[in-house]
Order: structure tokens, then C-alpha cells, then sequence
């Protein structure tokens, strides 16, 4: 995959782009995220447990998943457009698409909150031959401009368990559950923050910020929160609480592809730009 132009850019952010660069580039960014909501086939593969905590396991083998529908969006500076099949992003063939990065993730019970994540799609690799199994999701912590405000990347090989801060300021209860909030308790386990120190918002693999919408909403609803709550850099709450969309055996598979029709944006250099916060916050209590 090559990077165009202005794409390049972004990537140097902290090495002399001007503020009305990045504000050109955030404008003019898009990518193409494919969300197939996906269950086990137990047919397959018999349910598996992890201990400790006696957790429920997804399935280790690529054939043990039966995809249940798929969805394709355009994101656009922030906004998520649906893409109807017969529009022309929406036939294209996924095939002839330049792939970004790919993610599975899945709910556990609802009196088990965490999500566990792979960092491609289980569907055509079996997790049980990769180096890294099924993995609670985990942070890294990383300082915004200014240093008073710390943003938390979302990743699946991370080495925080937590967000980066206390306070009420970024407890988003329909996006992470509250196993993932700060808790002082924890801070021997982790780095401290600085006193003082606010949440910047959410940022980090784009695959599982939009795996978080998927789950804030109840099943059949994920095409209409997608596009009524991911906004340019901030989530809009819904109105279904949690834990609406964190039912037992629940799995989505999120694949984002650079799009073909914007060349000289969409490209890695810029998703990268936009995954470290470069260009802000990806999820924030309020617009920047």
C-alpha cells in the first residue's frame, strides 16, 4: 500500500505540521469499516473456559464462527455513513480493498464485563496456531498536548488495565464497562498518572473503538448507533443503557480498508495519525 501527499504529513505531526494541516487532513480523512456480528458454532468447537475467573473462551478454531450479517460504512472526518449494497463502496469487492487492520472481539456475560480480543480476524486464522490468544482488552497510556491531559489508547496487547485517571470526566458506561475504569486499588499495578492529570478521551486501533459502539447497542441495533452516535471526535450517547449489547457469546469482527476513492488521504500514514490522537480524541465527553 503507498501513501499520497498529504498523508505523509500527518504521520510527522510533531515535526512541524501546522495546525490548518491537520485540520485539512482531518477533513478530507475517510476509511471503509466492514462490521460482520459474528457467534459460535458450536458444532464445531465445544464452549471453552479460561481460568482464572472461570471465563468464557471463544472459539480457537477459524471454522467454528457463523457470521451473522455484515455492515459497511464510509467513515468521513469523524461521521460513519452506511453504505447501501447497490451504491459503489458498498458492491465493491472486499477483496480488491487494501486492508488496514483487522480485529475479532467478544463480550463475556454480563456479570463478567470484559472483552476479550484478537488482533486479526478468527475467521481465517485459527487463534489456537497464533502467538497470542484470546486477550482482555488493555490500554496504554498516552500524554496529550500540554501534558496536563493523558489520552488512553485502546489495544489488545497493552500494558494498562485501566483508564489513565480518576474522575467522573470519561466514565462512559455504554462504551466501556466499569470493570475498566480507574481505580486507585490498582495503581500499584500500573503507571501513575501525574496528579492533576484529566482523561484526553479514547483513542487507539480503530477496530475495536468501533467494536465498542457495536456492543453499546442491543443486537439488530448496531447500523443505527454507528451512524447516529460516532461523531467527529466524541460518541453521542444512545438511549439503551448498559449492558444492553454485552450479551453472552456475542462477537463482531471489525475490518477497516483504506478507501480506494480517496487515495491521497486514506492511507496508513494518516489511520496511524488518527489512532495515536494526532488529530484529537477519537471518542470525548465533548466536541474539540
Amino acid at each position: 500500500m503507498s501513501n499520497h501527499g498529504p498523508g505523509n504529513s500527518a504521520g510527522g505531526a510533531s515535526a512541524g505540521i501546522t495546525a490548518a494541516q491537520l485540520v485539512n487532513i482531518y477533513s478530507n480523512l475517510t476509511f471503509i469499516a466492514v462490521v460482520d456480528p459474528i457467534s459460535p458454532d458450536f458444532d464445531e468447537q465445544d464452549p471453552l473456559k479460561m481460568k482464572p475467573g472461570n471465563w468464557w473462551l471463544p472459539p480457537t478454531k477459524k471454522k467454528a464462527y457463523d457470521t451473522n450479517e455484515s455492515y459497511r460504512f464510509l467513515w468521513h472526518a469523524g461521521s460513519m455513513k452506511y453504505l447501501e449494497e447497490k451504491s459503489p463502496l458498498g458492491r465493491i469487492d472486499e477483496t480488491k480493498l487494501s486492508v488496514y487492520r483487522s480485529s475479532t472481539i467478544f463480550t463475556q456475560r454480563q456479570d463478567t464485563p470484559h472483552l476479550l480480543a484478537v488482533s486479526f480476524d478468527a475467521r481465517e486464522k485459527s487463534v489456537c496456531k497464533q502467538q497470542h490468544g484470546w486477550t482482555n482488552i488493555s490500554f496504554r497510556y498516552k500524554p496529550a498536548a500540554g501534558g496536563a491531559r493523558t489520552y488512553a489508547y485502546l489495544t489488545v496487547l497493552g500494558q494498562e488495565r485501566q483508564l489513565a485517571a480518576s474522575g467522573p470526566e470519561f466514565q462512559i458506561p455504554q462504551l466501556l464497562p466499569h470493570i475498566y475504569n480507574y481505580e486507585a486499588k490498582y495503581d500499584h499495578h500500573q503507571k501513575i498518572v501525574s496528579p492533576g492529570t484529566s482523561h484526553a478521551g479514547l483513542i487507539g486501533e480503530l477496530t475495536l473503538l468501533l467494536a465498542l459502539a457495536v456492543f453499546s447497542a442491543p443486537i439488530g441495533r448496531e447500523r443505527q448507533v454507528l451512524v447516529n452516535c460516532v461523531k467527529p471526535k466524541m460518541w453521542r450517547p444512545h438511549e439503551f443503557g448498559y449492558p444492553a449489547g454485552h450479551t453472552n457469546h456475542r462477537g463482531v469482527v471489525v475490518t477497516i480498508y483504506l478507501d480506494p476513492n480517496n487515495p491521497h488521504y486514506s492511507t496508513e500514514t494518516n489511520l496511524k495519525s488518527l489512532e495515536k490522537g494526532i488529530f484529537g480524541a477519537f471518542y470525548g465527553l465533548r466536541q474539540q
